[in-house]
């Protein structure tokens, strides 16, 4: 499928607004915000999540299938996940295609982000004319300004929101995406965020801006996420590795939905994987043929 098309079915299945820290309190039953109680801020649940990790987010998304699901309310074959890039531009853009959904510029008071930095856009194109505007210094509560064509707030600024692409480097066309990464599969490389965030500069707030951080790194007062709900497209890293039993049984374990459907005999030691992530466990045992002592794992 075109993965502009893709985007463009998907759009109208993405949060209204950024999860916030009540609905990952109910959820997680903890609170991982800076902004909250604990820390000397007045308790406004309605404020984004934010100082939570890429790892926390995808956890989020698997407890709300979990949830959604035994309720009966999550169609087969779909998930609640991050959106890709090509599906969050598309969600923020609304049908447009100036800078911002609002259109060319950004002004103080039409989200949040710091009016008193002067941030040029990427490519030098221009700047956010009002550099003298006001900084709240913390994300405010969601739906607290004008939401885009679509109904979906603060797609420019508030937090930085988390995606599930994650690559070594950022090459994209408008509205199109890397390959899927499943959250499942962590990973050491650049993760991607979009959005921009109370602390940076209106530059950084457009629709088309990629923001870059590491997938393992701990959470910052100014990144969150909001869940997509979309058809399963699990991708199962290429090859597992796992201990031979003395059954002569090799049993590979792995998380998320999926099938192993077939093992090749390779020569090479035997590695165990022990799954990172929380959530609903899989196994998948095959019965070892030849005498090999590695086996390739493929879909």
């Amino acid at each position: 499928m075109d993965r502009d098309l893709y985007a463009r079915l998907l759009y109208g299945h993405s949060a209204k607004h950024e999860v916030t820290q009540g609905e990952f309190l109910a959820l997680m039953e903890y609170n991982p915000s800076y902004f909250s109680q604990k820390n000397g801020f007045p308790e406004d649940l309605n404020r984004p999540v934010e100082t939570v990790t890429w790892t926390e987010a995808s956890a989020y998304c698997a407890r709300l299938n979990e949830v959604e699901e035994a309720a009966g309310r999550l169609p087969p074959g779909w998930e609640y996940r991050l959106p890709t890039d090509g599906e969050w531009e598309y969600a923020c853009r609304a049908g447009t295609t100036t800078p911002f959904h609002y259109g060319p510029d950004l002004k103080s008071g039409t989200a949040n982000f710091n009016a008193q930095q002067r941030g040029e856009y990427v490519r030098g194109v221009g700047n956010v004319p009002n550099p003298s505007g006001a900084n709240l210094g913390k994300p405010t509560a969601v739906e607290s300004y004008q939401p885009n064509a679509w109904g979906l707030y603060d797609m420019h600024g508030n937090v930085w929101e988390m995606c599930s692409t994650v690559g070594s480097e950022f090459t994209r066309i408008a509205f199109t995406d890397p390959p899927f990464i499943s959250p499942w599969r962590r990973s050491d490389l650049a993760g991607h965020l979009r959005g921009g965030a109370w602390r940076h500069d209106g530059g950084s707030c457009r629709s088309s801006y990629p923001g870059i951080f590491s997938a393992n790194q701990p959470g910052s007062n100014y990144v969150g996420f909001r869940p997509v709900l979309a058809p399963v497209q699990f991708q199962p890293p290429v090859s597992f590795s796992s201990l031979a039993l003395f059954e002569g049984q090799l049993v590979i374990n792995w998380i998320g939905p999926g099938a192993l459907q077939s093992a090749d005999a390779i020569t090479g030691p035997w590695t165990d994987v022990t799954p990172r992530l929380s959530g609903p466990l899989y196994t998948h045992t095959f019965p070892i043929r030849e005498p090999a002592k590695f086996y390739r794992v493929r879909e």
